[in-house]
């Protein structure tokens, strides 16, 4: 019943970041800008009115943005397996959930580098839906053991999840990172490279690395307290390594948007 209660109180919360994904237009660059006064800062049920206008450069100066991009983030789904493993008590969700856990902890770390963003309603919610995601899956982390043969179908379904997000939102051939749709800050699909989609191959190795580490002194360490502070020091590591080789960088568009607003 404890886990069913979980369950419920995050399938409430997914329930309210999906209402708020599908109506809300604004975005960050514009916010920054104009406060809550710009054109995009405002909430409707449109999901394809993203207008946008390319450059002889190849870039493209956004009009308005739509929501349907919003739907179309990793975390999203990592919160997915969070509910429903804890509501309907499915090991996958449970297990996929403790395996990827990184991506929402690292996409926290590097949102509160913009912390001047802090205002920003797309910002809060992010902080809200990473939250969700990493607070049940170190709860889990403390309580059971990780199996990394057991946690490969939620680790390898985000990356069916990657790949579906550049098919949907990006233009034939998707790979090649003709932007067809605004990436929010952070997005993971801001990959370093393109390759068919096999470049969050790197990504699908990082967890399994971290995870390898985490069966092993899961092994040995028996207070829940370590098996909590352990994932998060491996994920600072990850964090530190990837923000130094420049791996991790802060997507901006064109700011010439909110004059055509």
């Amino acid at each position: 019943m404890k886990e069913r209660e979980i369950g419920i109180f995050l399938l409430l919360i997914w329930t309210a970041v999906t209402v708020f994904y599908l109506t809300w237009d604004g975005w960050v660059q514009e916010w920054e800008i104009l406060g809550y006064s710009g054109p995009n800062q405002h909430f409707d049920f449109d999901l394809f009115d993203m207008r946008y206008i390319r450059t002889e450069d190849g870039g493209y100066i956004y009009i308005s943005t739509n929501n349907l991009h919003n739907l179309m983030y990793i975390c999203y789904f990592i919160l997915f397996m969070a509910w429903a493993g804890f509501l309907f008590n499915w090991e996958w969700a449970k297990q996929g959930l403790m395996a990827t856990i990184g991506i929402p902890f690292i996409a926290s770390i590097v949102m509160l580098e913009k912390f001047e963003d802090s205002a920003n309603v797309m910002m809060i919610v992010y902080h809200i839906l990473h939250l969700s995601s990493v607070v049940p899956g170190l709860y889990l982390l403390s309580e059971r053991k990780l199996s990394l043969r057991r946690s490969i179908p939620g680790t390898l379904g985000t990356w069916f999840f990657y790949v579906l997000s550049r098919v949907i939102l990006e233009p034939f051939p998707y790979w090649k990172g003709e932007r067809d749709a605004y990436y929010s800050l952070n997005q993971i699909n801001d990959m370093p490279f393109y390759f068919y989609g096999l470049e969050y191959g790197t990504v699908i190795l990082i967890l399994l690395g971290v995870n390898f580490t985490i069966t092993v002194y899961n092994l040995k360490i028996k207070s829940k307290v370590w098996r909590i502070l352990l994932p998060i020091f491996n994920y600072m590591v990850v964090y530190i390594i990837l923000r130094s080789l420049g791996l991790i960088s802060f997507p901006t568009v064109d700011t010439r948007t909110w004059m055509n607003g």
